[in-house]
């Protein structure tokens, strides 16, 4: 259909197909020799923090390697059925891998389950994951301060507030008291990624830093495509993670339980027109032919 069409061109528009491609002076391919065994370490290290997570809870569910990977193979996917170039499929997979990767810099304890629905405090904390992925993948620390970070939760970020404020009952004196703030100072001013020069690093500094923006009709009106399908497609994996408070609202986890709950979530949270692809791409059902209130090529 031609929304399909329209996406397809808006996502060879927004991502360079240069970036796979760039070398430096020497004819050194950059991206694919510098960076790509960065994303690899670090998704390495998501595993390893998913292995710590399972020896304190075996039935751990929410793992962060599998989710990273899954987005990633989703993205590529989508690309693909799209039509889209070859960079751009690699691209958005890559854009995937490292959406989360902020994740490594919290302490672990904060991502068990809980058996009641956490608090906003709480919430806000476990979403800085997205400006400290932000920082490791700059370099730069001003991601850690207003208005990436909110004031609410900046004084525990910092270490200056206990965590036992904010942490649910069953994570009271499991947690550590402070955040460490100099340490993760450090890792960013250290960040491997810092001194690489390639088109595919301020495209994933966006994806850790925006990928839980709504996407419908509420959306920024500058969001790109390539950060809706992965807004939208790392929401439709989080909501197939079973959860305690799940069960007291009757929610399900499968897949197709999972698009239901958000599209009724309504048009202002999601893009009804890339949930449908989403859904046709995984379940394999035609999309419905309806008019979107956020067709690029209407906007």
């Amino acid at each position: 259909m031609a929304s399909t069409q329209s996406l397809k061109i808006r996502l060879e528009q927004e991502i360079p197909v240069n970036f796979l491609y760039e070398h430096d002076s020497k004819d050194y391919p950059v991206f694919e020799l510098d960076v790509v065994p960065l994303i690899t370490h670090a998704v390495e290290g998501l595993r390893r923090l998913d292995t710590h997570r399972l020896s304190v809870n075996p039935n751990t569910a929410y793992l962060f390697a599998p989710h990273a990977l899954e987005v990633a193979q989703d993205m590529e996917a989508l690309a693909r059925h799209l039509g889209a170039a070859e960079s751009v499929a690699t691209g958005l997979y890559y854009l995937g891998l490292v959406h989360d990767i902020g994740k490594l810099f919290l302490p672990p304890e904060i991502w068990e389950t809980t058996p009641e629905k956490p608090s906003g405090a709480f919430k806000a904390l476990r979403r800085t994951h997205g400006p400290l992925g932000a920082a490791y993948l700059s370099g730069d620390p001003d991601f850690l301060a207003p208005p990436y970070v909110s004031m609410d939760v900046l004084p525990f970020l910092r270490g200056e507030k206990p965590l036992a404020g904010i942490v649910p009952g069953n994570l009271a004196g499991r947690v550590p008291e402070r955040m460490d703030f100099e340490g993760l100072l450090d890792a960013i001013k250290s960040s491997p990624f810092r001194n690489q020069k390639t088109g595919f690093l301020p495209l994933a500094v966006t994806a850790a830093l925006r990928h839980h923006e709504i996407t419908g009709t509420a959306a920024p009106p500058d969001q790109p495509v390539w950060l809706k399908l992965l807004a939208v497609l790392e929401d439709l994996s989080g909501n197939r993670v079973e959860r305690p408070h799940f069960n007291i609202h009757g929610r399900g986890t499968s897949l197709i339980q999972a698009l239901d709950h958000m599209r009724e979530e309504g048009p202002e949270t999601h893009d009804l027109m890339i949930l449908d692809l989403i859904s046709s791409v995984k379940t394999g059902e035609s999309a419905p032919v309806r008019h979107y209130p956020h067709d690029p090529e209407i906007s």
